[in-house]
């Protein structure tokens, strides 16, 4: 926990200050009216089966989180705030990654950790923002996936975005490769191997398909549905 605690560190101190307009955050008189998220008045954070490790380490990395939403000097405390800091955290971790230095190794681990806390700002942020920055999550979310696949708690959440975003977005993004992609993946978790990360996604995809859209959802991702039911089917032969 050490060498991850001083990543920690290093990441706070290198990350930009929140600006709200740059960034897409509403400036409007009701923004500290919001009650904070919901997921902050869970000790666990989202990961009540995680080791206590981990659990500690998810805190260390939400700790960097406020700090960027403290930067932006805003009585702002929501959930849509802190899903722009995330994003922010996590798209300098990204970067990270990339490099070549020896914090590489200790960033990976910190990927998941912020994957997993997009994924619950996401499912509390404003509806408004998230069709309105969706592309740039998703892009994130995909690329820390190539990162993590391995691990359990962000795969969960990766369901949990793309369902959040498919239910928001307007129909015209259903069109977006980027979209249908993680819509893809989001099928193919329905058959991991990992229960968990099954039940996550069969949960994704119950809500998806019983939310008010639905017909036109089934309507625009029917190729990729079909695509999906003859790869599976060929597999199991």
């Amino acid at each position: 926990m050490a060498s991850y605690s001083g990543a920690v560190e290093d990441l706070r101190g290198s990350l930009p200050s929140l600006k709200r307009k740059s960034q897409g955050l509403p400036d409007d008189p009701d923004i500290g009216k919001e009650l904070g998220p919901e997921f902050l008045r869970s000790e666990q954070l989202g990961a009540k089966k995680c080791s206590l490790e981990r659990r500690e380490r998810l805190r260390e990395a939400l700790g960097v989180v406020k700090g960027c939403v403290d930067s932006s000097g805003f009585n702002d405390y929501s959930a849509t705030a802190y899903m722009v800091a995330t994003m922010l955290s996590l798209e300098e971790l990204l970067k990270r990654v990339k490099s070549s230095d020896a914090r590489a190794d200790k960033a990976v681990d910190m990927v998941s950790d912020m994957g997993h806390i997009l994924s619950l700002t996401v499912q509390e942020a404003r509806t408004a923002v998230i069709r309105m920055k969706w592309k740039d999550i998703l892009a994130l979310a995909t690329r820390s996936l190539r990162l993590a696949s391995k691990d359990e708690l962000f795969c969960r959440g990766f369901c949990s975005i793309t369902a959040s975003i498919i239910s928001v977005v307007d129909s015209m993004s259903w069109k977006s490769p980027q979209l249908i992609g993680a819509y893809r993946q989001l099928l193919l978790f329905g058959i991991d191997q990992r229960s968990r990360v099954q039940h996550r996604a069969k949960t994704a995809l119950t809500a998806i398909y019983n939310g008010p859209r639905a017909e036109n959802i089934s309507i625009r991702f029917s190729k990729s549905n079909a695509a999906f039911l003859i790869t599976a089917l060929g597999d199991s032969q």
